[in-house]
């Protein structure tokens, strides 16, 4: 079982952002540091590569999972929602991912070398992205199509490049001490 869930019609599940990896900055955010899960679930928001005239998505559920920031979504009925759908379609469809990034203050960090260890965070919006700064940060589960569409679910357990993927991603954490 890989944690992620199955996501319900219209839905994407994945990591907005995974503990302990140096991203493209050399950032790295510490378990447990996001300070205010219960009010962004809410009333948070998943955007379209931040811009916050552009919400795409609403967040079902937000977690801290050991692994990282964990979060299911669902796209909206609006333009933005629907081209987010297709654009996370077709790319499932070539086996390609799709990256999640998050937008928040720092509210505590310490430098460890290169490195700043982002300690407590306030998370303002997590976005559907391109290219994460995380590079393990991303949509891991998506359900685009109608309920009696098997075919428009992509998990660990029907696709094998997603569930290498997610071999990986177990690997490290265990590697990292942490539970999965």
């Amino acid at each position: 079982m890989n944690g992620f869930g199955e996501p319900g019609p219209g839905e994407f599940s994945g990591y907005g952002s995974v503990y302990n990896v140096a991203d493209l900055v050399g950032d790295i955010v510490a378990p447990g540091s996001f300070v205010n899960l219960p009010d962004f679930r809410r009333s948070g928001v998943i955007l379209w590569t931040h811009d916050t005239a552009r919400p795409v998505a609403v967040p079902l559920d937000v977690r801290d999972d050991g692994v990282g920031l964990f979060l299911r979504a669902r796209l909206h009925d609006t333009p933005d929602g629907a081209m987010a759908g297709t654009i996370l379609r077709e790319r499932s469809a070539a086996g390609m991912m799709f990256g999640l990034s998050i937008g928040y203050s720092i509210l505590k960090s310490h430098q460890e070398g290169k490195n700043r260890i982002l300690d407590a965070l306030y998370l303002h919006e997590v976005s559907l992205v391109a290219l994460p700064a995380n590079p393990w940060a991303g949509v891991r589960s998506i359900k685009l199509g109608p309920p009696d569409e098997p075919s428009a679910a992509r998990t660990s357990r029907n696709d094998p490049a997603l569930a290498e993927f997610v071999r990986m991603l177990e690997h490290d954490a265990r590697r990292l001490g942490v539970a999965v």
